[in-house]
């Protein structure tokens, strides 16, 4: 088994924000249900004009057409919203020294982003048994939707990361 942490698993929001309501003003996501799905197809085209079809169309299934056109999104905001929470209570660093199994980082930033969003980075891969770092630049939260070639890539390095550790039988 390996572990891929694909833009997350190090996020310690309560550090970033006083209270929730104030995480949560930042965080929530746009409200979209008084958009058509053609309409919202073309906001996403517009917001991620680079993306591969494949990206958009896997981001717009998120979403389900209603009778009278208008989308609605099949995370609702009340459970993306408990999401969240969970992240904004949550503290993986006591978790870390727990996983025994290779470990591949994948923040959508650069190894030079300012430093209050690279430290939990860091703070992950130093705690993290056996981990590795790669970087993803002017990327998006989205990675797989954004860069599935380069991700694919990645995600076959862990494995084979994973395979050479199962066989070494120390």
């Amino acid at each position: 088994a390996g572990l891929a942490l694909v833009d997350g698993g190090w996020i310690m929001l309560a550090e970033r924000f006083p209270t929730f309501e104030d995480c949560w003003a930042v965080l929530a996501p746009p409200e979209f249900d008084h958009l058509t799905f053609d309409e919202l197809a073309a906001q996403v085209q517009r917001w991620h004009p680079n993306w591969p079809a494949e990206g958009l169309a896997g981001t717009l299934g998120n979403f389900v057409e209603r009778p009278d056109g208008t989308v609605a999104a099949r995370l609702t905001r009340e459970h993306h919203r408990q999401i969240v929470h969970s992240l904004y209570v949550g503290d993986p660093r006591p978790l870390y020294a727990q996983i025994r199994v290779p470990a591949l980082l994948l923040p959508a930033m650069s190894p030079n982003a300012e430093e209050a969003r690279r430290i939990p980075v860091q703070t992950a891969l130093d705690l993290l048994p056996d981990a590795a770092i790669e970087w993803y630049a002017g990327a998006h939260h989205d990675l797989h939707a954004e860069q599935p070639d380069r991700l694919t890539v990645d995600l076959l390095d862990l494995a084979r990361r994973v395979e050479r550790r199962l066989g070494d039988p120390s």
